[in-house]
């Protein structure tokens, strides 16, 4: 079992494989979503500012969501119908926003 998922984990990163739904696929989805939405997104971002100047706040967080849906719909590839991308895009968009907006005033205003 072990070998199967390296396999589908390697296979998820390259981009000549579609990513088709099962469950492993869709909680490595899901994790990238989240990880990107915390962590991953206002770290590059907060690395973009540091080498270019501050952004802005909306700057900040319309960034956070294009890179996020970027990180889903680009490097993830999820096989979703429209509605479920639609949706996906939506939830992970928002909560991409309301985390780089946290993330901009409780860490990147105070440098």
């Amino acid at each position: 079992m072990e070998g199967s998922e390296q396999r589908k984990l390697g296979a998820a990163f390259d981009p000549r494989v579609r990513l088709y739904r099962d469950p492993f696929n869709e909680l490595l989805v899901f994790d990238l979503s989240a990880a990107g939405a915390v962590a991953g997104v206002p770290m590059i971002l907060l690395i973009v500012g540091a080498l270019f100047g501050r952004l802005s706040p909306g700057v900040f967080v319309l960034a956070s969501v294009v890179l996020e849906w970027f990180f889903i719909f680009v490097v993830g590839r999820p096989q979703m119908a429209p509605r479920e991308s639609l949706g996906w895009a939506i939830l992970w968009g928002t909560i991409a926003a309301i985390f780089g907006l946290l993330f901009y005033y409780l860490v990147v205003q105070s440098l």
